[in-house]
């Protein structure tokens, strides 16, 4: 059985994934998401940036019509979710599927006098947004929704959990990893540290390689997840 802590809106692709593998799943999420009902958004701009697919859904459940402006999304699953929406020729990085592969694209070097939207989370960090604006660009934080930690539900489904049949545990994002590592620490729950974690950037896996067996997939699409578990599902049967 495979342990999935992503959000239920960044879980359906993966999901579909391991339906088609007819791999065993959990799903038991480590981070809440809740809409923004206060964020004001800008009026005008050349660009928008959207940084996970949960920022698309929730731009979009505020009312928002597609945008005029130039569409950018940090990888495929932000993509995906934009052409649901209408959107088309959106911007994506070339090969690493991040914030920091998006701004080495070579469209978004010079951005003098460009006014830019970053579509995002609470709490957010602004290395992104300095950088852009060290590029010349006018920027603007759009945050739609609110990261917070899991919900009482899915704590005591974890703890419940016979981790005896589970083979490896994905994770979507440092702050869903933060929130796991938070909770088994808090109750005790070390066997979750004894089976494979899949993490997705080099900050995660340099955060807790030293705590768990940290495998690094090469994105942070389905079909990298998939080939780094399938050595793993391969010697476990």
């Amino acid at each position: 059985m495979i342990l999935i802590t992503r959000p239920l809106e960044s879980s359906q692709q993966l999901i579909e994934a391991f339906h088609a593998f007819n791999w065993d799943y959990c799903w038991i999420p480590m981070l809440s998401i809740q809409p923004c009902t206060t964020a004001q958004p800008p009026l005008h701009s050349d660009l928008i940036i959207f940084i996970s697919p949960q920022a698309v859904h929730h731009y979009f459940k505020l009312g928002h019509s597609r945008p005029k402006a130039q569409v950018c999304a940090v990888g495929p699953s932000t993509a995906t979710c934009l052409t649901q929406y209408g959107c088309s020729n959106i911007l994506i990085p070339d090969t690493t599927y991040s914030m920091a592969g998006l701004l080495a694209h070579p469209q978004l070097q010079t951005l003098t006098h460009q006014s830019i939207t970053l579509v995002c989370g609470e709490p957010y960090t602004t290395t992104a947004q300095d950088m852009l604006v060290a590029r010349g660009a006018d920027v603007k934080v759009y945050t739609v929704y609110r990261r917070t930690g899991p919900m009482p539900s899915s704590i005591e489904a974890l703890k419940r959990l016979d981790t005896h049949s589970l083979k490896a545990i994905t994770f979507s994002s440092l702050s869903t990893l933060n929130y796991f590592n938070e909770v088994i620490q808090k109750y005790e729950l070390q066997t979750f540290l004894k089976c494979p974690w899949i993490v997705i950037s080099t900050a995660m896996y340099d955060h807790y390689h030293t705590q768990a067996q940290c495998i690094l997939a090469e994105n942070p699409t389905p079909q990298a997840i998939i080939k780094a578990l399938t050595p793993i599902l391969s010697a476990s049967n």
